[in-house]
């Protein structure tokens, strides 16, 4: 029996693929708990039609992260924090302060799951992030990371 799949089922397909199962597999499992519907044409045509839609909304979002990659892309956002003598701050850097200095220095939207980090900031220093803000689309960002002195906090 084919059926169209709903959603990811591990170890049978993806969400819209059409797959060849037993006919108890798809009578007593797939199908009662909406992981898959009957392959009939009027499903097939229907899947198709979803699958342009979707394709052409992912087109206008890659666009759109595009421009904004451009914003994001090479620019260095400067962070002040405590540090000792040596350069250690008094704590780590977060993704959540940084995503928060993105929005108010470059006036991008970003989220921290969308921020990548090849190491913890630690230290006073230049670091690298890459944003991922579309799963073809990334940006570069340039961390500075600066001591903040007393006059700074005055």
């Amino acid at each position: 029996m084919e059926v169209i799949l709903e959603e990811r089922v591990p170890l049978l397909g993806g969400e819209g693929e059409v797959v060849k199962v037993a006919d108890g597999y798809a009578n007593n499992y797939l199908i009662p708990r909406g992981l898959a519907v009957l392959a009939t044409k009027g499903n097939i045509k229907q899947l198709e039609s979803k699958q342009k839609l979707l394709a052409k909304k992912s087109a206008l979002l890659k666009a759109e992260m595009k421009k904004l990659a451009k914003n994001i892309d090479g620019k260095t956002v400067v962070l002040q924090m405590p540090a000792n003598e040596k350069g250690r701050l008094f704590g780590a850097i977060t993704s959540k302060d940084i995503v928060k200095v993105v929005r108010e220095e470059l006036k991008t939207e970003i989220t921290k799951h969308q921020l990548k980090l090849a190491e913890q900031i630690k230290t006073v220093g230049r670091y690298e992030a890459k944003i991922s803000l579309h799963g073809e689309v990334e940006a570069d960002l340039i961390i500075e990371v600066e001591a903040k002195t007393k006059k700074a906090v005055e």
